[in-house]
């Protein structure tokens, strides 16, 4: 199957549905705003399909023009067809919940008492709120971290948005932790 037929499959019938049950396409995960599913000629590469999940839309936006950031996930295309969005990106692996702490506690430790929880309160990526994230931004010695950590402070400042980092919008490209979906929609 080619891309264009995905869009054409869109076209005509509700795209999850159809391109399951059409076309044996895996499912790899849903979420409330869209889903992913496994390319059919690529083993690589994974295909997020979306309508109106604006907060998504704010990351996509943010990460096309950052990425050279090693936090944000790989994007390899995007498309958008009878209001719905494609996003074609590198297949990433879950992350563990260890893993993803370890490297929060580590780059909240390099931040110093600048950063209002200590390492040892974090239990969780959603225990950050927009202060922390706007000190982080400031005071991490990580040039990547600091600049998505500006991202979610400036989003989740506003009252449009939230923090929703928790264990599946967090992936791993390699040894790399990578934030495929940081916010949520008030």
């Amino acid at each position: 199957m080619k891309t264009a037929e995905l869009f054409e499959a869109a076209d005509r019938y509700n795209y999850a549905d159809w391109l399951i049950s059409e076309w044996g396409i895996k499912r790899l995960a849903s979420g409330t705003q869209g889903d992913i599913f496994q390319h059919p000629h690529y083993e690589n590469i994974v295909v997020k399909v979306f309508d109106t999940d604006k907060a998504y839309a704010k990351y996509l936006a943010w990460c096309l023009d950052n990425q050279s950031n090693r936090y944000v996930p790989p994007i390899q295309s995007t498309a958008k067809k009878s209001g719905l969005n494609f996003v074609f990106f590198k297949k990433l692996t879950p992350a563990k919940h260890t893993v993803v702490m370890k490297m929060l506690k580590d780059i909240v430790k390099a931040a110093g008492e600048i950063v209002d929880v200590q390492p040892n309160e974090i239990s969780s990526l959603q225990d950050l709120w927009d202060g922390e994230w706007a000190r982080l931004a400031k005071w991490s010695k990580d040039k990547d971290f600091a600049a998505f950590a500006g991202f979610m402070a400036k989003a989740t400042r506003s009252s449009s948005f939230y923090n929703d980092l928790h264990d599946k919008n967090v992936m791993m490209d390699g040894d790399q932790v990578v934030f495929i979906d940081p916010l949520g929609q008030n």
